[in-house]
């Protein structure tokens, strides 16, 4: 089981369980070992419409009536964080463009409404 309780698939379709004989560790195949004693092996599996694939929630996905297919020859690299893929000065930018575009509508909204509300004024105050 992972941390959150749910249980990780090995590649012969049962769950993979580990006991308390030491420490886990998971090979570059995704073998799974606990001390000295295997545990199995993770399922590492492959959909053929990717972006057909629903997040649930954090890092979990749901494959709505895709068929998975298992991975020939998976790398799996243990104890690594996946790095994200957004710019952070790219998105800096837009977010920059994004604000001096609304503070400019926004003024120009407040200039209109200036601009109403004298013409009103200067009509309604000739009756």
């Amino acid at each position: 089981m992972n941390r959150a309780g749910q249980a990780v698939h090995g590649a012969d379709g049962s769950a993979i369980t580990v006991g308390e004989d030491g420490e886990i560790r998971v090979d570059a195949d995704g073998t799974v070992w606990a001390g000295t004693s295997k545990a199995g092996q993770v399922a590492v599996v492959d959909f053929s419409d990717r972006g057909a694939l629903v997040n649930e929630h954090g890092s979990l996905l749901r494959a709505d009536g895709q068929t998975a297919a298992p991975v020939d020859h998976p790398v799996v690299r243990s104890g690594s964080l996946e790095q994200s893929n957004v710019s952070m000065a790219d998105r800096m930018a837009s977010l920059t463009s994004v604000s001096r575009g609304f503070e400019a509508l926004q003024k120009a909204l407040s200039l209109m409404m200036n601009d109403v509300d004298g013409r009103a004024i200067d009509h309604l105050g000739r009756r």
